[in-house]
């Protein structure tokens, strides 16, 4: 999630398995976990309130943006595979896969 320098919310995105080290996780995969994901296992009274911001911003997320953020990566790795690019997942020409602004 991209947010402005007073933490208003401006964009979620999708960056490639290079950016976090890890794998690309495929779309059933994220729906599953994005499902079943809760931040009542991380709140602490030091944290809540941000947690609960972070709460909001991603249930709205979850509900409005997400399976076109998923559908839009999902198409953009596509043409970059069409197109013969070399290694896509660990090309660092292609940092953000996707990238959807808030309305």
């Amino acid at each position: 999630m991209e947010i402005s320098d007073d933490f208003q919310p401006i964009s979620w995105f999708t960056v490639n398995q290079w950016v976090t080290g890890d794998y690309l996780c495929l779309t059933n995969d994220f729906k599953f976990l994005i499902e079943h994901y809760n931040f009542n296992n991380i709140t602490t009274k030091h944290n809540d309130k941000l947690l609960l911001w972070l709460e909001g911003i991603f249930l709205e997320g979850k509900k409005k943006y997400f399976n076109d953020l998923f559908a839009l990566r999902n198409k953009n790795l596509e043409e970059l595979f069409e197109s013969k690019t070399q290694n896509i997942l660990k090309n660092h020409e292609y940092e953000i896969l996707s990238q959807i602004n808030l309305k």
